[in-house]
């Protein structure tokens, strides 16, 4: 997708919060093939959540589609699309498979923090494979680090790792021994440095593959490791190598943004449902209503869609 179509600014054929005019039309053709997949990954749901995570064709069709690329440097091939778009495409996904929504934004959004990194790290895990995936967990169990020359050397369990199965490395959130005490950092892990145990089991989100990272003995250099500090102010390493204003905004503010996608599309999927229902039914008054329309479609969307 060039850079000049990025720039093209056309109007979005559907409500949004947005400013008419503010999605490119690469955004807005992104936006167009996720609602055309809705239907398809409706059909997989079943599959998808009794296999536990999403089912091999669907990753391909994200991979391919670039939907983990939206926030990825330039420099890779990314598309550095405007932040949010990762939810957008996730809200209109989540009309089909809220799982699979699930695991389009989060790991969308990893490509962002992986962006924030030193260049170096960034160029080991992209170079020769671009559209690498990267997953991530911030909640280490029993973590053990010791600092050595160069890097540290970390060994311990790391819960919750969205689409862990489908990704060739992880960014995971530990404590590192410093003069004060401790501070928070990002620990960039590649496939070969960790086992993924298989422990995600829940009825909500059946299909995300929360998996547990399991890491025995792995050495992370330092310039796989970002201060979480860094990443408040603008000065995380990374938005030297990327001028990108998306690698200078402030990380833990816009992540959540990551995760209300999933939620309001599965909110919109289920008037879909109720509608698809409806429609052809009559009323106590034998009114047969139309089949694309019932008297309570267009409240129910504008009540889901405002909030």
């Amino acid at each position: 997708m060039s850079r000049q179509a990025l720039q093209e600014s056309v109007p979005v054929n559907y409500p949004t919060n947005e400013a008419s005019g503010e999605w490119t039309a690469a955004e807005a053709g992104l936006i167009d093939q996720a609602r055309a997949l809705a239907p398809m990954l409706r059909e997989r749901a079943a599959m998808a959540e009794e296999m536990r995570r999403i089912p091999d064709e669907t990753h391909a069709v994200f991979r391919d589609a670039g939907f983990y690329r939206v926030l990825q440097p330039a420099r890779y091939g990314g598309l550095e699309a405007r932040y949010g778009l990762h939810t957008m495409l996730a809200a209109e996904i989540a009309r089909g498979c809220a799982s699979s929504a699930w695991a389009l934004s989060v790991t969308a959004c990893h490509a962002w923090i992986l962006g924030m990194f030193p260049r170096l790290a960034q160029d080991e895990f992209w170079s020769h494979d671009p559209a690498r995936a990267v997953a991530s967990s911030f909640l280490p169990v029993g973590p053990k680090l010791s600092p050595e020359s160069g890097g540290i050397r970390l060994s311990g369990r790391w819960r919750f790792s969205s689409n862990v199965d489908h990704c060739d490395g992880a960014i995971l959130l530990a404590m590192v021994p410093a003069p004060a005490g401790v501070a928070p950092y990002f620990l960039l892990v590649h496939r070969g440095q960790y086992q993924i145990e298989d422990t995600w089991r829940t009825v909500g989100l059946a299909a995300t593959g929360s998996n547990d990272i399991v890491i025995s003995d792995a050495l992370v250099p330092a310039h796989r490791m970002l201060d979480v500090i860094a990443t408040r102010d603008g000065r995380a390493p990374g938005a030297e190598a990327n001028a990108n204003h998306l690698y200078r905004l402030p990380l833990f503010a816009c992540l959540p943004h990551s995760l209300i996608g999933a939620a309001l599309g599965a909110a919109l999927g289920a008037v879909d449902q109720i509608v698809a229902d409806l429609a052809g039914r009559s009323s106590v008054a034998s009114v047969r209503w139309p089949l694309s329309w019932t008297p309570w479609s267009a409240p129910a969307e504008a009540a889901v869609s405002s909030s």
